[in-house]
């Protein structure tokens, strides 16, 4: 057992340790990433300024963001919107595992291009029902009109925006799904997508209404230098997203 001045050390020790452990500061080597990830990374409350100002701490940013900003010139074609996408989902996977270059670089676009297939594609299915209530409205209006048919036009127009909202909204967990290593048959799971927005769904429903009020502004905050800088705002609202959705998800699981 040692002397008593040996055991005293060890106590105090040990009690330093559980404290370090309580505060997330500290991690044991042999400790499994996938594990010690949410305790030892650091902490984010839901901060959308931080959100917005992260990338301004890496020494390229600018560079990282004109990249950005090119892709977003092609979102026309989806090949921008997708390495766009799966970049949103790196920066989001970057602050959930606490890495200290949040901001990745374009140098390996191909896993950025594998995310955003995924998330365009789950995207697409989300929206078969909005596409479904769309066509009914217009088959009504066209073929039935009169009171009755406008009205359930209407009514369909109405359950179709609403659709909108939703789907929109569950790609916040798809992003997340994503970011954790997820696949295609995960962010298609419906069902466990909802359930994981579901647990603690302030935080998420903070950052969704976050990012829907601020992408607009750093979209128009860039046509107004010159037009083109409109392409910035864009690339900058999907670094916004991938940080905001992140930050979220440690703040609801905190």
């Amino acid at each position: 057992m040692g002397s008593p001045p040996e055991r005293c050390a060890a106590i105090i020790e040990m009690a330093g340790l559980a404290g370090k452990l309580r505060r997330g500061s500290y991690c044991p080597v042999s400790t499994p990433e996938a594990i010690i990830a949410p305790t030892c990374s650091r902490r984010r409350a839901l901060n959308p300024f931080e959100a917005i100002s992260f990338m301004l701490n890496d020494r390229r940013w600018i560079a990282k963001l004109a990249v950005a900003a090119l892709w977003a010139l092609l979102i026309p074609a989806l090949v921008g919107w997708w390495l766009l996408y799966g970049w949103s989902v790196e920066i989001a996977r970057r602050t959930l595992a606490g890495d200290a270059e949040p901001l990745p670089s374009w140098r390996k676009p191909g896993p950025l291009l594998r995310d955003g297939l995924r998330g365009c594609l789950t995207y697409l299915v989300y929206m078969l029902p909005f596409a479904l209530l769309e066509a009914a409205a217009w088959a009504l209006r066209t073929f039935v009109g009169g009171g009755l048919g406008n009205g359930l036009a209407t009514a369909l127009g109405l359950a179709a925006a609403l659709w909108l909202l939703l789907a929109s909204y569950w790609m916040v967990g798809v992003t997340l799904v994503l970011a954790q290593g997820g696949g295609l048959r995960q962010t298609l799971d419906l069902g466990s997508v909802r359930a994981l927005l579901r647990d603690s769904a302030t935080p998420y429903q903070l950052a969704y209404i976050s990012i829907l009020l601020l992408a607009p502004l750093l979209t128009l905050g860039g046509a107004l230098f010159l037009g083109i800088g409109a392409l910035v705002g864009i690339g900058w609202s999907f670094a916004l997203s991938g940080r905001l959705y992140a930050q979220a998800y440690i703040q609801a699981n905190d």
